[in-house]
């Protein structure tokens, strides 16, 4: 139980579809979080059913109805037209802070006459508690005997009860409850001890917040400690009372995303809830990110936090009082060996295996009797991809383990690569890149990798002697540098590669054109059979790759979907006043192709399709990798149109800009002719734009539930220009309604930290076997 405020909202998610055919013949189960998921950086009801829908998923099919109190009811009526009830053998329910719907109850209801079992999670009872939350106005007191009318009714419906604390689960007498509090995240970054005197908190200005209480005890630890400081991370932030806190206060707006860079610097994090009948019933959500952070806690002695900080040994708990808080924080500060125990045993907790939402998840299938159902989804093989089990996931999240030696074989200047390799640098791994000699490295990439040279195949001899050479120079390149696994990205040639070195294990990532154009022309299929089917993994960044990677020749039972991933810290909604400035755009709305100027890209579609917009838009294109005859074509092509003007190809912005490129954006266009895993849709979605598209299969992965209208023909001008007028046209509801579903949509299927522990965990799978572990 966290303490929230419920701001019902119209949304919806889409049902995630099956991995498989395999996924939807089995049963799965159904989320049904009654909350609408914009926010979902910031509240902790969202957080919760992202993250517990997010561990669901890796271990059985899961799909989810979510939303506000209008919203949802329309998606439940649509799942159910659709044959819901026959994918899935239970249903789980986050229930909200505030009454259900009597459409609601009438779903849960059927759902259970149609013999589905119906766990359902009680979050909150402040109902209970009028001297803590006294009701104040008419809506409150309206919204209470609403709670108790239809709370008996929502705990009839429940087959299985669950509840994040003992005490909450005897306030509400619920029977036989289900303890299921919140869980670790261990792929949040362990940020450690920070700076010696920066005391951080996540609070709200308020009275019943304890932030009184933690301001008025830093004045305590200053008079010994006159550098200590309070950072204060608030949802928002009220002018006035900001206005009124000393100057050794920062107060600084957050959202879950920033959480990182926020805490990084911080030696000690404070929970300091005031201590009364209610909050020793609650489990705050902001205490388990503390110890995913590896950060030294001092929290006030409510119940459950206490119960918690005793079984992590990650911090102190101590009275609600000025004084009590400020020799907690004082013992810290003044004691580095202290904080760093604590910070370790903050870590270590997080990564335990029975303190994870994995853990949480594998309790609700355990209870709803899909138990068995999770196991035949781990044993089967699929010919494309299935989600990864919870105990190949507590291997990696669970313990720390050695850093691996990875080398990648591919284009050294792709920027997606680059990406990938840095990520694994960043968490300690040993990387190498194998370059072929003479071939030209652009400037930026990592001193964190090694470059190793070989000499490529060369068809030009003989091409029994090129291959001789290309296999001699790699096997002596490798046997030097000894890697756990060798990862290929794009087939062709860098496959080919791999396969004739005779190295095992080798990974293969699929990028698009690879396998779904060259490796059906004749020679390109003579490189890619062999090598595909001799990969020990085959990964794609969408269910279209995976399929038409086995086409080519990749064993079904070695293959994964693994998206590339976006990184949603980054590419996250927002403004770009600044960059819009510096473009000279104006207050023009905007159409961004950021697409490559090339000729599959179809950029001279774009053109004429932007020459039927109104005169308000401008037409943004970007010079990165462009092809210098498609941009000509290009240029002549809106002089022709008469819109050469309002057509701006601008420099390529920097890594960091990308995000506020997208944030300027009206709408995004994307139409090429062929794409394999569609990182513009992913991005665009993340930043919470619409986007225009090519209808090709990868995007319609996307695009078919969340804005099938948003789908046009390639090449057609017409339906591309009729798309684009649609979505301008939107209402702002509408259009937020849509942004918060595909960012939610991204959250749950692309995160990058998601997809790269997914892809660790199959690295150390193929190095265990290759070490004989």
């Amino acid at each position: 139980m966290e303490i929230e405020v419920d701001r019902p909202n119209n949304s919806a998610v889409p049902p995630i579809a099956p991995s498989t055919a395999a996924d939807a013949a089995r049963l799965g189960i159904l989320v049904y979080g009654m909350y609408s998921l914009s926010g979902l950086q910031n509240k902790a009801p969202t957080v919760r059913i992202a993250m517990m829908t997010a561990a669901l998923s890796h271990q059985i099919h899961t799909e989810q109805i979510t939303g506000g109190r209008l919203g949802r009811c329309g998606t439940a009526l649509r799942w159910l037209l659709s044959g819901g009830p026959r994918r899935v053998g239970a249903v789980y329910v986050e229930s909200p802070t505030s009454s259900s719907m009597p459409t609601d109850l009438a779903f849960l209801l059927l759902m259970r006459l149609l013999g589905r079992p119906v766990g359902v999670y009680f979050r909150d009872a402040y109902q209970l508690f009028r001297d803590v939350h006294p009701r104040t106005r008419r809506s409150q007191i309206l919204s209470d005997w609403l709670w108790r009318i239809t709370m008996p009714l929502l705990k009839r419906i429940a087959t299985v009860r669950y509840a994040p604390s003992a005490g909450l689960a005897g306030a509400l007498r619920l029977s036989d409850a289900v303890l299921l509090p919140p869980g670790t995240d261990p792929t949040l970054p362990n940020l450690g001890i920070g700076e010696p005197d920066l005391v951080a908190a996540i609070a709200q200005l308020g009275p019943t917040s304890g932030l009184d209480t933690l301001i008025e005890a830093m004045t305590i630890v200053r008079e010994r400690r006159p550098s200590a400081r309070l950072r204060i991370l608030a949802r928002s932030i009220d002018p006035d009372a900001a206005a009124g806190l000393p100057d050794w206060v920062e107060l600084l707006p957050s959202a879950r995303a920033s959480l990182p860079d926020l805490l990084e610097r911080g030696r000690v994090c404070v929970l300091s809830l005031p201590i009364n009948a209610y909050t020793n019933l609650a489990v705050a959500v902001r205490l388990l990110d503390f110890l995913g952070f590896g950060k030294p806690i001092v929290a006030t002695d409510t119940v459950e936090t206490r119960a918690l900080i005793e079984a992590s040994g990650a911090g102190l708990v101590t009275p609600d009082t000025a004084a009590g808080l400020a020799g907690g924080i004082l013992l810290i500060l003044e004691d580095a060996d202290l904080a760093r125990r604590l910070a370790e045993n903050s870590r270590r907790y997080a990564c335990s295996s029975d303190a994870t939402w994995e853990a949480r998840a594998r309790t609700v299938l355990e209870t709803l009797g899909l138990a068995n159902e999770a196991i035949a989804g781990g044993e089967e093989s699929a010919p494309t991809s299935r989600p990864i089990m919870s105990e190949v996931i507590k291997d990696h999240r669970g313990s720390v383990q050695a850093g691996l030696s990875i080398a990648f074989l591919g284009d050294p200047d792709s920027v997606h690569l680059r990406r990938w390799a840095a990520y694994f640098a960043g968490l300690g791994h040993k990387i190498s890149f194998l370059v072929p000699e003479g071939r030209e490295i652009g400037p930026g990439l990592s001193d964190q990798i090694l470059v190793k040279r070989f000499v490529p195949f060369n068809h030009r001899r003989s091409r029994l002697l090129g291959s001789m050479d290309a296999r001699r120079s790699l096997r002596a390149v490798l046997a030097a540098l000894d890697p756990d696994v060798l990862h290929v990205h794009y087939v062709t040639v860098n496959a080919w590669h791999a396969w004739l070195s005779g190295f095992h294990p080798y990974a293969v990532t699929v990028w698009g054109t690879d396998v779904l154009i060259t490796a059906r022309q004749t020679r390109g299929r003579l490189y890619a059979l062999p090598s595909l089917h001799g990969a020990d993994l085959v990964t794609g960044g969408s269910e279209t790759l995976v399929r038409a990677a086995i086409a080519a020749g990749a064993q079904p039972d070695r293959t994964r979907y693994v998206h590339f991933g976006v990184d949603t810290a980054s590419f996250s909604p927002g403004e770009a006043h600044e960059l819009r400035a510096r473009l000279g755009v104006g207050e023009a709305r905007v159409v961004l192709s950021p697409r490559i100027i090339a000729p599959n890209y179809r950029q001279t579609v774009v053109v004429e399709a932007f020459s039927r917009l109104p005169d308000d838009t401008i037409l943004l294109m970007t010079d990165f990798l462009a092809n210098a005859p498609e941009v000509a074509a290009v240029r002549a092509r809106a002089d022709a149109l008469g819109v050469a003007k309002r057509v701006r190809i601008v420099p390529a912005v920097s890594e960091a800009d990308v995000p506020n490129l997208y944030r300027l954006a009206d709408v995004v266009v994307s139409v090429p002719a062929s794409d394999g895993g569609p990182n513009t849709v992913v991005e665009a979605l993340a930043c919470g734009r619409p986007i225009v598209a090519s209808d090709l299969p990868p995007n319609r992965e996307w695009l078919a539930e969340l804005d099938p209208e948003a789908l046009v023909p390639v090449g057609d001008a017409d339906a591309t220009a009729a798309a684009i007028a649609r979505v301008l046209d939107r209402t702002p509801q509408d259009r937020a309604e849509r942004a918060e579903r595909g960012r939610a949509a991204v959250l749950l299927r692309a995160d990058k930290r998601a997809s790269m522990a997914v892809m660790e965990t199959l690295y150390r799978e193929l190095a265990a076997r290759r070490r004989g572990r």
